[in-house]
């Protein structure tokens, strides 16, 4: 066996025993008498059932214990209060289960309360729930954190329910009341009080502890406080240009410009017969036009007194080609001939002669006529 072991056990177990011995020397025991007991029947809501020698817990009924705790020494604190045991004795049980203790938190009086007027609990689940299985022993109730509190709030000792535990809700017990005269086991509260002697000598700091685990993550803090503003960034770069917008709406009509100087205007025209007749003609007054054939598909023709503008002649001609051969353009009239391509003469020819703004003089070149139906202009 190891030794150093077996000698820590050994050391272990006499710190036990010198720690029960301090105990033993420096607490007191204290019992808190039973100042009121009764219990509500559902069945009987309206009926009070205080003086009886029983306290029935189960099948509708709840029972109520409240102690007295003014017979304290003075100066005790809950931090006096080593150790409270309710213990209670089991008269009868008709269905074993097991019971819960509750706290009560409002007033009832032994010799009033009913089941419809029971106090304030603190409900199915709320307490101390202990086995009750067997008739004729005593249940204790390790019931010190409870005492503390009443200690420590006075106002607050209402005492405690007894009902059937949440688990076992068919449980039906009946235990000793203080009426009782056959048994007479009343209920009681056990108190170890700590002795109250001098206060000692402030003790040395102790050494310091090891380093305790890592703990776990802190929540997220709050949300800081906006920042001061940043400098200006310099300029980004130019976008692509944006889609072209909208035609607009079509503007408002311009002033008219200034008037263009007048075109040529016709003052003779002549349709011109094979033979070189003038089939018609018309000039204004004072003018002269004539015709004539000079030979196979060749023809003259003479324009006078049209003004001092130099007049232009264009021809139509129907049933061939027809060329230009030559002609001179004076001051208020023209002399012009023309000759078909192949020598023969024409079905028929039209010629327009008109002023304009031309040169007061002008000489014809020649020039080709072009097939029916067409007209070339001669002149400048």
């Amino acid at each position: 066996m190891n030794t150093l072991a077996t000698n820590s056990a050994r050391a272990a177990r006499r710190l036990s025993w010198a720690a029960a011995l301090l105990l033993a020397s420096t607490a007191q025991a204290h019992d808190a008498p039973l100042a009121a007991d009764a219990h509500g029947l559902s069945a009987v809501p309206g009926s009070n059932f205080g003086s009886l020698p029983s306290l029935n817990v189960g099948a509708g009924a709840t029972a109520l214990l409240r102690f007295d705790l003014s017979g304290l020494p003075a100066g005790t604190t809950a931090a006096k209060v080593v150790q409270a045991r309710l213990v209670l004795y089991v008269n009868r049980v008709g269905t074993p289960g097991a019971v819960e203790l509750q706290t009560v938190y409002s007033p009832w009086a032994e010799g009033t309360v009913t089941a419809s007027t029971l106090p304030t609990l603190g409900g199915p689940g709320s307490g101390i729930t202990v086995p009750v299985t067997t008739a004729g022993q005593f249940i204790s109730v390790d019931v010190t954190q409870v005492v503390r509190n009443w200690v420590t709030s006075p106002g607050s000792n209402h005492g405690l329910a007894i009902t059937p535990a949440l688990a076992a809700p068919a449980t039906a017990v009946f235990l000793d009341s203080k009426e009782s005269t056959l048994t007479g086991h009343v209920a009681r509260l056990d108190l170890t009080l700590a002795d109250q002697g001098p206060k000692g000598d402030k003790g040395d700091k102790g050494d310091k502890g090891d380093l305790g685990d890592r703990g776990d993550k802190g929540d997220k803090g709050d949300k800081g406080d906006k920042g001061d503003r940043g400098d200006r960034g310099a300029p980004g770069a130019n976008g692509a240009p944006g889609a072209p917008g909208p035609v607009g709406a079509t503007g408002a009509t311009g002033p008219a410009g200034p008037a263009g100087p007048p075109g040529p205007q016709t003052v003779a025209s002549a349709a011109i017969a094979p033979d070189g007749n003038i089939v018609t003609a018309a000039v204004p007054p004072g003018a002269t036009l004539t015709t004539s054939r000079t030979g196979p598909g060749a023809y003259r023709l003479t324009v006078t007194g049209l003004g001092t503008a130099c007049p232009i002649a264009t021809s139509t001609a129907f049933g061939g080609t027809m060329q230009f051969t030559g002609g001179s353009c004076t001051a208020g009239s023209l002399d012009l001939t023309m000759a078909t391509s192949t020598g023969g003469d024409l079905l028929f020819m039209v010629v327009i002669v008109s002023v304009g703004p031309n040169p007061s003089s002008a000489t014809g070149t020649p020039s080709r006529v072009a097939p029916a139906s067409r007209s070339i202009r001669f002149g400048r």
